[in-house]
Order: structure tokens, then C-alpha cells, then sequence
């Protein structure tokens, strides 16, 4: 991108994973910046899964990404 992002939020969600969360960015992302976040969740359900983001801001929409990943049912 050429130009600074203003206003962005990453929204995280997966099924048997977490329920949808919202994460507002810092107010400007300047062309080259790296923003970075730490979800912390507890999945509900083992197997292979898949954990989406979607970024929006005003200048830039829709953008996703996705991390899948197989969780092991916890032995108690």
C-alpha cells in the first residue's frame, strides 16, 4: 500500500475454536508497518479446524486470511 490505513479492526473467529472477536488497530498504519495481535482462546471441539481473520479499515476492505490446525482432545 502506498498510502496510511486509518480506523482498521481485525474481527477472529472459528468454529470449535472462539466465538467471533473484535480487535481495533492503532489509529494509523503506516505503508510498512507490521501490526500484530495475540488471540487467546480455549477450543471447544478437537480435530482439524480452522481459525479466520478478516481486516477492514476505511481505506481497504474485506482482506482475509486463514491458519488451519489440527487440535488434540486434552487428556484429563
Amino acid at each position: 500500500m502506498q498510502g496510511n490505513l486509518f480506523d482498521g479492526k481485525f474481527v477472529v473467529e472459528g468454529a470449535g475454536l472462539t466465538d467471533e472477536q473484535t480487535f481495533p488497530c492503532p489509529v494509523m498504519i503506516a505503508p510498512g508497518q507490521e501490526v500484530r495481535l495475540r488471540v487467546n482462546f480455549t477450543p471447544q471441539k478437537s480435530g482439524l479446524r480452522k481459525l479466520t481473520a478478516h481486516f477492514d479499515c476505511n481505506e481497504l476492505k474485506d482482506v482475509k486470511g486463514f491458519l488451519n490446525m489440527y487440535v488434540k482432545l486434552m487428556k484429563r
